[in-house]
């Protein structure tokens, strides 16, 4: 199956890029992609957090005291920004729950549910702190029809093969999509 990126996809993994220099980072990790979401706002995956009870504003503030460092960075620089392997993970893993749930689209309900599964990031810690682990996001998402691939933007294809070895082809796919690598 080809798997491509919705056109929210692209605009929530640039903004995550600018959110690791906005909090001082060279390298965006897996509560960045999440501060890319957030800060879309207009998507199913943070429709999909407020109805699952998560305020998306107080995730903000937790992730920002989690991540902030005092060293400003040039936000003229976002080439500069790389995925950690941990993030790099993540958006492998949000291909693989486009498939799971029967599309070749991967959008944005796709990597908060990825996200919800990486052991160890303030984000996932954060939901399942407050009963919105994967299960829960997931049912919710499959209740209000947020899993359908009609709920989103027209994809934009990028890559033919994802979910195969994952080296070369995500680090074309995270360059094609904006996310400077």
């Amino acid at each position: 199956m080809r798997l491509r990126f919705s056109d929210k996809m692209h605009d929530v993994l640039g903004f995550t890029a600018e959110e690791a220099l906005r909090t001082g980072w060279r390298a965006a990790g897996v509560d960045h992609l999440m501060l890319g979401l957030l800060r879309h706002r207009d998507n199913d995956a943070c429709r999909a957090l407020t109805e699952s009870g998560i305020d998306p504003g107080d995730l903000k503030r937790s992730l920002d005291e989690h991540l902030f460092r005092p060293e400003p960075l040039n936000f003229g620089e976002p080439e500069a920004v790389h995925p950690t392997r941990a993030a790099a993970e993540v958006i492998r893993l949000s291909g693989y729950e486009a498939l799971k749930h029967g599309s070749g689209t991967i959008r944005t309900v796709h990597l908060l549910l990825a996200i919800s599964l990486s052991e160890g990031s303030a984000s996932s810690e954060y939901l399942l702190d407050r009963g919105a682990g994967h299960e829960i996001l997931e049912k919710k998402m499959n209740e209000k029809g947020m899993l359908h691939e009609a709920t989103e933007h027209a994809p934009v294809i990028i890559n033919e093969k994802i979910v195969g070895a994952l080296g070369e082809q995500l680090g074309n796919l995270i360059s094609s999509s904006g996310f400077p690598s």
